[in-house]
């Protein structure tokens, strides 16, 4: 398919060298319109097709420069133009169902929930394994408390540190307990 456009259109509005150049703009910009080249063909259907962005300020000070009206040349373009060359509107990106960044805390509580042993341990073994400090390995740990998956074992005995575990490992004992 070739478009033809004549340039004689455009003659009686060309008084000046830049106004015939702007002319030859415009003409190239509607034979891009039929290209064998994809981004040339798609460019120039923005080009033609855009009511508003980039594309439709330049067509619209293009036009304006050889005093034609936008709204007057866009409707007899645009029927030139094939159905099939008009872009679609884009389908909706699907958003995502959470998005959210992780607190400093929760990174802290997944660290210490990645490295809980299978064995009991006291807040001075995570201490070693983790590059925060006590206060924080300590924070985390009630985190999990919470959480239910560490448990205490108890108040220490005088020279002792508070032991910790997981609470999975402690439900075969409750069960256990139970019979």
């Amino acid at each position: 398919m070739v478009m033809q456009a004549d340039p004689s259109l455009f003659a009686h509005v060309a008084s000046t060298p830049e106004q015939v150049l702007i002319i030859e703009v415009l003409l190239l910009a509607f034979h891009d319109l039929s290209s064998e080249h994809e981004d040339i063909r798609s460019e120039a259907v923005s080009f033609w097709s855009s009511r508003n962005g980039e594309w439709a300020r330049h067509r619209r000070l293009l036009l304006s420069l050889i005093g034609l009206d936008d709204d007057a040349v866009m409707p007899r373009v645009r029927a030139l133009i094939p159905d099939h060359l008009i872009p679609v509107a884009p389908e909706p990106k699907q958003a995502l169902d959470v998005v959210r960044r992780f607190t400093p805390t929760e990174i802290r509580v997944n660290a210490v929930r990645a490295i809980l042993p299978d064995h009991d341990f006291d807040l001075a073994w995570l201490c070693e394994r983790l590059p925060i400090g006590r206060g924080q390995c300590r924070h985390a740990v009630r985190q999990l408390i919470e959480e239910g998956v560490v448990s205490s074992l108890g108040r220490p005995a005088r020279d002792k540190r508070t032991q910790y575990c997981r609470t999975e490992d402690l439900l075969p004992l409750r069960s256990a307990a139970s019979r």
